[in-house]
């Protein structure tokens, strides 16, 4: 059955336009001093809306749990991730919108994760937690 056209819906802020077959991202551009998650990625606590975008350029050597811009110092290649606490799991989602024209029968997402450290024994579930939203 060939694709049916959609009514076109202008991308909106804060949302990843998906516009083709594919889409990859690599943290990269987020620099060596980003603070701030790329358009479409956000943070938070398991106990909350996931809708931050602050994060901490770190190493992997600290100790305290949060969302970090993990890269080795002063290297171009980035990770967005988080390192639980022994109370706290810290979440990473990016939340995507079609901007095709047409209607998405299957969809594939993977992801390609690198651990930078873990936070201990008692770390919350020891886990990367990630969530996906498709907007429509």
């Amino acid at each position: 059955m060939p694709a049916q056209p959609l009514h076109h819906k202008p991308s909106i802020s804060g949302l990843i336009p998906i516009t083709g077959d594919s889409l990859t991202e690599n943290f990269d551009a987020t620099g060596t001093n980003g603070t701030t998650t790329p358009s479409g990625r956000y943070v938070g606590t398991g106990t909350g809306a996931i809708s931050g975008t602050n994060v901490t350029v770190g190493t992997g050597s600290s100790l305290t749990g949060g969302n970090y811009n993990f890269g080795s110092s002063a290297s171009t290649h980035r990770a967005l991730g988080s390192l639980a606490s022994s109370s706290m799991l810290f979440d990473t989602e990016g939340r995507s919108i079609n901007d095709t024209g047409l209607f998405i029968v299957s969809f594939t997402i993977s992801n390609t994760g690198e651990q930078w450290r873990v936070g201990g024994t008692l770390s919350e579930r020891r886990r990367a937690p990630n969530s996906w939203l498709l907007c429509v």
